[in-house]
Parts: structure tokens; C-alpha cells; sequence
């Protein structure tokens, strides 16, 4: 400690005393080792008063840096340091300066080494994420590409559908042709079937009509009275000859066009009795007349006269299908009258009216066991007249209105058709009638509708309801489309009734009485003409002009049943807005 004190005394000294020329003494100066703090192998800089102390380890040469006039010599380690004045002039050192100096050297040193090793990793992740940008593109392309097929797939696909598509248009074009033609060809046949009943009529007529073939007896009322000649053997009896030039044979006209010879027994066979045997043998009948030995000619008596088996009667042509199947009733008189088609007059009735093509009469069919299998979503219109015909087995129930009986008709039919009978009878199967709350309906309009569903058993040709379409039978119509409710009949049966109904709503050509007469005859459990109503109304009252609005509040505030309707329906408009 002593000699470090020793030190920088000297170099005090030598600072102060100003010698231009002369180099200063050399001054004894401790060891860097000593000078270095304890604990610490590596050199470092030392400053003060102008005296700097670096340690070189290979280098004699004065390599210090110029500061100011003054000379600072730095030597090897452990070697001593001098320091040479070069000017007069004294000038005094900025201590504070220089230190700050070092400081920015000493802490640069220690900035920059880690900053360069930053950018060099920095540069590395760079580089890495450079790559895997690269390889994230190329990804990318490759999906790219893969959804480029993927949508043309897509594309073939949806041509490949539309072909599809387009050719089940077709099949259904055509099939809706071939059922056009096989309705077209089952009117023919129907057409025939009657045709083929006026000519068996009209055979049976012709054939009452003709004359029997004469027998033995006219011929002997035309035989002249004279005298016979009796032959009689028990073995032989044989047909000989007419004297023509006696008695001649007339017989009646026939409306045949080749003439009948007026003698016709001259070619008949000859029939022979033999002993031992009851049989009749058939001989050869000889060509031309027959001759005896007799000198005197053979008069025909009741002796001589042929006796043999009767003639046939002839056949006659039957169709070979048989007519039972089609509902055809079988004629029990031959003389009954030929069955007349319905004019196009008749198909017409009055104020626009139309009927069904053909009103037979119900066929007198015999019931069978078998029971038809229950499709109560299937369309009994498009059943085959085979399916039809089984509703009308089982046992026939009557449909009441109160205490008045409606109509008697098969229970098959009526459960087909009516979803509330199929209840009622399942629940009792052994029932005959069936009951409804009187009042609940029209009558008429309920027995016209029950007609139709028996006419389905037999009828050949499948219709619908009559609908009237003239504005002055809105009442009735919507008395129909209340009988059907009532009894249960699905939708589809009255479908054309509510179609012209709500047609004529949207297209707002209803009148105030129409609309009354909707609301008498509504039926709210199941009603499409008040809900298409109510719907209409409430439409317009939202987005309509203020005369739809005035109308709409008028014709609510008229009829309690078709404001609540309009009253939901407006309430779930307005719930679905605000979502």
C-alpha cells in the first residue's frame, strides 16, 4: 500500500516541475500486479493526473495515445512508465472528461457483444421462419390445386345431377302419358262392355223371335186326305218316298236368303231297327229319291212317318271374359231392353252443375270374405277398381244424424275414407250404426258425400265430389266441405272446394256474404278456407293500405271466430319480426 502511495506522489512531482528538454527521471513504479486489485488475473486501466499504466505483453515500442503537450509511454508488464513533457505550456488536465471517455469505451464494450449476438439469432429465426413461410406456401398451393379439383368434381357432379334430374322429368312426362292413355284405353274398354251387352240383347230378342223348325205334325196337316197303305214290321221300318205329284210340302219363309226346297224329306237320312238291340244306327241316306217294288205309289200316314231323336239347339257365341268382375249385371230377360250411354246432354245439368261420365246403376254383387287392407293415407281415387270393389264386402252400417238415418253403406268403404269412423268402429267393431250429434251438419250435404263413397265400390270410373263454381252456391259448397270435416273425410277429397275458395281470397273477388257463410260453416279444429281466410286478412291489415286495414278490423269485428284466428296469427307475425 505504501509503495502505490509512493506512486502517484512521484507522478505529482514530476507534473509540476517544468522541464522542457530534459526527459524526466525515471521513477520506480510498483508492478502491475500490485496495482491490480486482489481477487482480479486480468489487466486494467488505471488514470490519474495525466499518468496512464497499460500493460503489453509483447510490444517495446511507445505506443501510447498523445494527450495534449504531454507523452505517455506505456512499457511491458512490470517494466516502469515514463512520461515525457513536449511543450512549455502547461495546460491542466480535464479529469472528469477523460474518465467519462473511458467509461463510454469500458461500457461499449460490454453493449455490443451482446447486441451482435441478438442479430445473429434474430437472423437465424429469421432465416428459420423464412423456411417454413416457403414450405407453408407450397402447402398452400397444394390445397390450392386440391380444392380447384375438388370444385370441378363438384361441377361434374351437379351437371351429372342435373342430367339425372332431367331425365326423371322425362320418366314422369311419360308416365303421366302412359296413365293418360290407360285411363283413355279403360274408357274404351268400359264402352265396350256395353256394347257387347246391347248385342247379346239384341240376340236373345232376335232368337225369341224366330220360328221353331216344323215337326212331324205341321207336315201331317198339309198332307192331302187320301188314302194310306199301312206297312208294319217289327224288325224294319223304313222312310221310302213321297209321291210329289200328290201332296206337296210348304214350309214358312225365313228371312234366309237361299230358298228351302219344298220338299225336304226326299234327302233324309234312313234310320233302321235291327233285333237284339234299343240303339237307333244311322245308314247312309241314298242320293236322289228312294224306290220300291211297290206298283203303287207310298203315301205319306202316320205309320210310315221317320221317328228319331230331336234336333239340337243351335250354339250360341259367348264373350269369354267375364263380365261379373267388372260390375256388370247379368240380364234375366230376353226380351229386356238394351242399355242406353248417357248423352252429353245429360252430363250437363242445370246452372252449371256438372255429374260424373257414367251413373250405373249398383251392381248386384255378391259379397265375398275378403277383407281390403286399410290405407288410410292412400287416395281411394287412385286405386284400381279391383282394390275399390273389396270395400264394398263386410257388413253395411247405417250413418245417423241424430235420429235420422243418413245412408246404409259397406263399413269398409266408410272406415277408408272417414279417419273418425275408422275410430269409432275399431273401438267397436260389432256396431251397425254410426251416430252424429245432430245438427252438426247439413243432411244433404252429408248424403251426397256418403253416395259418393258407395258409388266408389262399384263405379268403373273414379270422380271426385261435384263442385259448382257459380258464386250462388258458395253456401252450398261450404255445407259440403262441413259434412266432410264432420264425418272425418280427409282434406284431399275436397281439395278442388278449398282451392277455388282461396283462390278467390287472395284474389280478394269474395264477397261479405261468402265470408259470412265461411265463418257459419267453419269448423275450427280443421278448417284450410277460415285459416287461408284469416291469413289473407291479416296480411293486408300488416302490409296493406289503410282501406285493407279498415276492411280487415270490420270484417274481425263482425265475427268472433275469425278474430281470434286473425288475433294468433298476427300475435306469431309479430314474435317472428322482433327475432
Amino acid at each position: 500500500m505504501s509503495s502505490a502511495t509512493a506512486f502517484w506522489a512521484a507522478g505529482k512531482e514530476i507534473v509540476a516541475t517544468p522541464t522542457p528538454t530534459t526527459p524526466a527521471p525515471a521513477i520506480q513504479t510498483p508492478t502491475m500486479a500490485d496495482a491490480l486489485p486482489k481477487g482480479g488475473s486480468e489487466p486494467t486501466t488505471q488514470q490519474s493526473n495525466g499518468l496512464v499504466s497499460k500493460s503489453k505483453t509483447n510490444d517495446h515500442k511507445p505506443n501510447g495515445p498523445q494527450n495534449g503537450n504531454w507523452v505517455v509511454l506505456t512499457a511491458p508488464v512490470n517494466q516502469t512508465t515514463l512520461v515525457y513533457k513536449t511543450a512549455p505550456v502547461i495546460k491542466r488536465a480535464c479529469w472528469a472528461d477523460e474518465e467519462d471517455d473511458d467509461d463510454d469505451t469500458f461500457l461499449t464494450q460490454f453493449v455490443t457483444q451482446p447486441t451482435q449476438t441478438e442479430m445473429t439469432r434474430l437472423e437465424k429465426e429469421n432465416a428459420v421462419k423464412e423456411e417454413g413461410i416457403k414450405k407453408l406456401e407450397e402447402v398452400l398451393a397444394t390445397k390450392t390445386l386440391r380444392i380447384a379439383e375438388l370444385e370441378g368434381a363438384i361441377r361434374e357432379r351437379d351437371a351429372y345431377i342435373d342430367d339425372l334430374e332431367h331425365d326423371l322429368q322425362k320418366k314422369d312426362n311419360e308416365i303421366e302419358e302412359l296413365k293418360q292413355k290407360n285411363h283413355e284405353q279403360y274408357v274404351e274398354i268400359q264402352e265396350l262392355h256395353c256394347e257387347v251387352g246391347e248385342k247379346d240383347d239384341h240376340i236373345k230378342r232376335t232368337e225369341a223371335k224366330l220360328e221353331p223348325i216344323p215337326t212331324t205334325e205341321d207336315i201331317k196337316s198339309l198332307i192331302l186326305h187320301s188314302g194310306s197303305s199301312t206297312t208294319s214290321d217289327d224288325t224294319k221300318v223304313s222312310f221310302e218316298m213321297i209321291n210329289t205329284s200328290e201332296a206337296e210340302v210348304a214350309l214358312p219363309k225365313t228371312p234366309e236368303p237361299i230358298k228351302t226346297p219344298k220338299v225336304a224329306l226326299l234327302t233324309s237320312p234312313k234310320f233302321t231297327k235291327s233285333e237284339g238291340t234299343t240303339d237307333t244306327q244311322k245308314t247312309e241316306a241314298n242320293h236322289g229319291p228312294a224306290f220300291s217294288d211297290s206298283t203303287s205309289p207310298t203315301f205319306v200316314t202316320k205309320e210310315t212317318l221317320k221317328e228319331g231323336p230331336p234336333v239340337p239347339k243351335p250354339k250360341k257365341l259367348t264373350f269369354p271374359i267375364d263380365l261379373s268382375k267388372y260390375g256388370k249385371k247379368p240380364s234375366t230377360s230376353p226380351a229386356a231392353s238394351p242399355a242406353t250411354k248417357p248423352s252429353p246432354a245429360s252430363r250437363t245439368a242445370k246452372n252449371g252443375e256438372t255429374t260424373p261420365w257414367v251413373h250405373l246403376s249398383k251392381p248386384s254383387r255378391t259379397k265375398t270374405d275378403v277383407k281390403p287392407v286399410f290405407k288410410p293415407l292412400a287416395d281411394i281415387r287412385k286405386m284400381s277398381f279391383e282394390e275399390r270393389a273389396l270395400f264394398g264386402n263386410g257388413q253395411d252400417v247405417t250413418v245417423k244424424l241424430g235420429d235420422v238415418a243418413l245412408k246404409t253403406l259397406p263399413q269398409y268403404i266408410l272406415m277408408q275414407c272417414s279417419s273418425k269412423a275408422m275410430e269409432y268402429f275399431k273401438a267397436n267393431p260389432k256396431a251397425t250404426s254410426w251416430k252424429l250429434p245432430e245438427g252438426s251438419m247439413d243432411a244433404e250435404a252429408a248424403r251426397a258425400f256418403l253416395n259418393w263413397m258407395h258409388e266408389m265400390t262399384y263405379q268403373g270410373r273414379v270422380y271426385s265430389i261435384a263442385l259448382n263454381t257459380s258464386p250462388t252456391k258458395d253456401e252450398k259448397n261450404l255445407r259440403i266441405c262441413r259434412a266432410a270435416r264432420v264425418l272425418g273425410v280427409k282434406n284431399t277429397y275436397i281439395g278442388h272446394f278449398t282451392k277455388q275458395f282461396c283462390d278467390r281470397i287472395r284474389a280478394k273477388e269474395i264477397s261479405c256474404d261468402t265470408i259470412s257463410a265461411i265463418c257459419e260453416q267453419s269448423y275450427p279444429d280443421n278448417d284450410p278456407v277460415l285459416d287461408c281466410l284469416a291469413n289473407n286478412l291479416v296480411d293486408r291489415k300488416i302490409r296493406g293500405s289503410a282501406e285493407d286495414k279498415a276492411f280487415a278490423e270490420k270484417v274481425a269485428a263482425r265475427h268472433p271466430v275469425l278474430k281470434a284466428k286473425m288475433d294468433n296469427i298476427e300475435k306469431r307475425v309479430r314474435t317472428t319480426r322482433r327475432k
